[in-house]
């Protein structure tokens, strides 16, 4: 006798009901399958793999969306003509998709969309001697809910006036010469002000880009900025701030004085502030580069750097001509050591060199703040000052030194006074 098949197809549209049905399934499929013969068990996985076929072919080409919108809309009104749409529609494609002998029937959340049962030449339901069912789960459809409306989406590609600032900034000590920092600004930047704040050494005058800018006097105590405020403000230079894109526009300090041991900058920053079309002028994240600023005269810089994430790969490459010996640290380890020479000198050094050998662990140099060094060995020069002679007008003194007299430079005995009269 020929085998009679029965598919149930089930559309479910609220998840706990989804997942009730697929334990449930599970569960008696495991109970069910025990007792089945070989033949019976393979013609049940045919069964079973024709339902989730034509669930799946249908919720791919939108047709279970056609078919829960028009449930939808009807309410549960089985006389309304969204609820026959619904019937038709599934109809259509059933009778298409599954084979011939193959009884079906869809529900949605329980209510019966349609059945077999009017064609003779499917399965019917009563008479089925194997039966398994497949899911799929619709969202955005509900009985008695709104499943119509309108969204909007907005997304800025453009922006006119954006206002914001670059900085060159200046480390804790930087000598000592004449001083180079560069700064980058967008393709389009228009520059609105410019302002410097430093605590300068000596006298200085400022150049940008090779223009004469500013000269300035710096007041002020020596632990603290002594170029600020109004004095620093070097809006009417801004047209000489002409570099864009990936060409720099470089800010130097060239000292007045001849006396190199007033040419530093003890900490500072110069600042631009500009508007520009683009969105995002922040620097990249992932990655940061250290720039070292350009010395003319005696290299003696101390600064610092923070990385805000874990260090993977570092690459160092300093260039310097120096008469006398160079070196670099950072942290407590020195980096290079190199010879004087007259000619350019070029350091480089790999991730492989400073990471992968151990040299530096990642530990070291991740999420802290590390000091920098970068300075002059074997250099010697002599500050004069002017001498003269002083009259001593009184000691007051608790070291042994009281008992020798003053003048000598030996242990002669000094007079011994009375306190009082």
């Amino acid at each position: 006798m020929r085998k009679k098949g029965y598919a149930l197809i089930t559309d479910a549209l609220i998840a706990l009901v989804f997942s009730l049905i697929i334990i449930t399934v599970l569960f008696n499929l495991s109970q069910n399958i025990s007792y089945l013969s070989k033949e019976e068990y393979n013609k049940f996985l045919s069964l079973h793999y024709w339902s989730e076929d034509a669930l799946d072919v249908m919720n791919k080409q939108g047709i279970l969306d056609d078919i829960g919108y028009n449930w939808a809309l009807s309410k549960g009104n089985r006389s309304s003509i969204y609820w026959k749409n619904a019937t038709n529609i599934s109809k259509k494609y059933l009778e298409k998709i599954l084979p011939r002998n193959v009884g079906y029937k869809l529900l949605i959340e329980g209510q019966e969309i349609c059945n077999s049962s009017w064609n003779p030449n499917r399965s019917n339901e009563n008479t089925k001697e194997i039966e398994t069912h497949a899911n799929r789960l619709l969202v955005g459809y509900g009985a008695n809910v709104t499943i119509l409306g309108k969204t909007a989406r907005a997304a800025l590609t453009n922006i006119k006036e954006k206002i914001t600032s670059e900085y060159a900034y200046f480390g804790g000590f930087v000598g000592q010469g004449n001083i180079s920092r560069e700064l980058f600004l967008p393709s389009d930047a228009n520059v609105l002000s410019a302002y410097i704040e430093v605590n300068a050494g000596d006298d200085f005058d400022l150049f940008i880009n090779g223009a004469f800018c500013k000269t300035f006097s710096p007041t002020g105590e020596a632990m603290e900025a002594n170029v600020k405020d109004s004095t620093g403000n070097i809006t009417s230079c801004r047209n000489l701030i002409n570099n864009r894109g990936s060409i720099p526009n470089i800010f130097e300090i060239r000292f007045r004085d001849n006396n190199i041991s007033k040419q530093y900058i003890g900490g500072g920053f110069i600042e631009v502030t500009y508007n520009t079309t683009e969105m995002d002028t922040d620097v990249e994240t992932g990655y940061m580069r250290f720039y070292f600023p350009k010395i003319h005269g005696i290299i003696n810089y101390y600064s610092s750097l923070y990385v805000p994430g874990w260090v993977n790969t570092m690459y160092i490459n300093v260039s310097f001509i120096n008469n006398f010996t160079t070196f670099l640290t950072i942290g407590n380890k020195t980096v290079f050591r190199v010879n004087g020479s007259s000619s350019i000198q070029n350091v480089y050094n790999s991730s492989a060199q400073l990471i992968d050998s151990g040299f530096f662990a990642q530990s070291e140099l991740s999420e802290k703040t590390i000091p920098i060094r970068l300075g002059t060995e074997g250099l010697q020069y002599v500050v004069t000052t002017t001498t003269g002679n002083a009259d001593v007008v009184l000691i007051t003194d608790v070291s042994g030194s009281m008992n020798w007299r003053i003048g000598y430079s030996d242990s002669t005995a000094g007079t011994v006074r009375p306190c009082c009269p």
